[in-house]
């Protein structure tokens, strides 16, 4: 059934498409006004010209004007049609003799080629205000035909209904009348669009003009609309309770627009967050510490600290230490803090975010453990802290980029520390 809707529809567009061509190419005021429009410029091209020997006196005196000659005329009409035109072609060979005697004896009285030629002599033309075969003025005022909002069918030409096909945004049969969706710009005396928030139609340009309220707007008490600010109003579920207007991941906020709102995702410092700034996250990834006071993460130098473990969820870790955290809106977490790098060959470089555990001078990483490099010419001694592997570590207090050597295990931690000093399950954004 829509393969024959589509068919069907398909067949109209064809035919309307094939009717308004063939209109258009069988009438014959187009061909008269082209040649008239040829004709015109090899009168401008000739203007200046005369007989060939350029004998102006001699025209006097035989009292033969070139501006007016046959000779002159007939320049103009080898050049009036192009060549591949062949429909003016046509129409200059049945209608030449009208030339010729327009050309001789009435372009005085009648200055208007296109007028006498085409309307009233071959009657293939009507007045642009003026439509079909007995020229039958188009709906509207005379001056300005459809209320100037649209085109009158057929104008100007002996075809056409005469009905007026409107202008985007005007209705009405001589297109006096704004759409639904528009209102009469009395100053410019034009339709103009509605605010996208109006729903039915409108007095104006702005909200408060709207008669009725399209989604993510709402009805003012004073009239009009006003928009519903997702971000910040809640509303109320089938079971009594309320909740955020918005839906958006944990790791993006929500940000207002008019008549919706968009999810943007946070800092990457932020779990989760109120803006895209850093220091509007509400919860920090893992390697960071909250700041209430700026609503903004910290690193954390798992090198000095140690690493966060939530014990809460993982009782197998084996700590010294350890930190309670409880918040009247969130069950109780535990977490601790752990030493990391303990092996005695290798030592921890803290990253922003992260830590990595490299093997001291001597030794490489093995199924995760350092051993001692397999090259017998360089005899294996005991790590100590004058031998570690600073290769690539900048001679600084904090170096800014370690060169871990192949197998050396980059640490960006399986927790995140909330701002209610809680961690929940989730990887670091960043890797080394």
């Amino acid at each position: 059934m829509h393969r024959l809707y589509m068919s069907i529809f398909l067949l109209a567009l064809y035919v309307c498409g094939s009717y308004a061509s063939g209109r258009a190419s069988n009438s014959k005021c187009p061909r008269c006004k082209k040649l008239v429009e040829g004709f015109r410029k090899g009168e401008e091209k000739t203007a200046r010209q005369n007989f060939g020997g350029g004998d102006v006196h001699w025209e006097e005196r035989k009292k033969i004007s070139y501006h007016k000659s046959e000779t002159r005329l007939v320049e103009i009409i080898e050049s009036a049609c192009e060549s591949k035109n062949h429909q003016c072609t046509s129409f200059l060979e049945d209608h030449e003799e009208l030339l010729e005697k327009w050309w001789f004896k009435k372009q005085n009285k009648f200055p208007d080629l296109e007028d006498w030629l085409c309307r009233i002599r071959t009657k293939v033309c009507c007045r642009d205000n003026e439509y079909g075969k007995n020229c039958t003025k188009c709906p509207g005022p005379a001056d300005k035909p459809c209320n100037g909002h649209g085109e009158c069918d057929g104008a100007g030409q002996r075809i056409g209904s005469g009905m007026c096909m409107c202008n985007y945004g005007y209705t009405g049969d001589t297109c006096e009348s704004c759409e639904k969706l528009f209102f009469n710009e009395t100053k410019l005396n034009e339709c103009l669009n509605c605010h996208r928030g109006c729903k039915d139609g409108c007095t104006g340009a702005y909200l408060e003009h709207c008669s009725a309220c399209n989604d993510g707007f709402r009805e003012r008490t004073a009239g009009g609309c006003v928009d519903v600010d997702e971000c910040t109003e809640t509303q109320v579920n089938g079971d009594g309770s309320t909740s955020p207007m918005y839906d958006c991941p944990t790791d993006q906020y929500c940000s207002n627009t008019e008549g919706k709102y968009d999810c943007e995702s946070c800092h990457r410092d932020c779990a989760t967050c109120r803006g895209p700034e850093r220091t509007h996250c509400t919860s920090c990834t893992s390697g960071y510490h909250f700041i209430e006071k700026s609503s903004s993460c910290d690193d954390i130098d798992e090198c000095v600290e140690g690493a966060a473990v939530n014990i809460s969820q993982d009782t197998s870790t084996d700590i010294d230490a350890e930190v309670t955290v409880e918040d009247d809106t969130a069950p109780k977490t535990t977490i601790a803090y752990v030493a990391v790098c303990t092996d005695e060959k290798e030592y921890c470089f803290n990253k922003v975010g992260s830590y990595v555990c490299l093997c001291v001078s001597g030794f490489t990483r093995k199924d995760g453990v350092c051993v001692p490099k397999p090259d017998p010419a360089t005899p294996s001694e005991p790590a100590s802290d004058a031998a570690k592997d600073t290769t690539g570590v900048p001679d600084t207090e904090q170096p800014s980029a370690p060169v871990p050597e192949s197998g050396d295990v980059t640490h960006t931690g399986d927790d995140v520390i909330h701002s209610n000093g809680g961690v929940s399950s989730e990887k670091n954004k960043e890797e080394l």
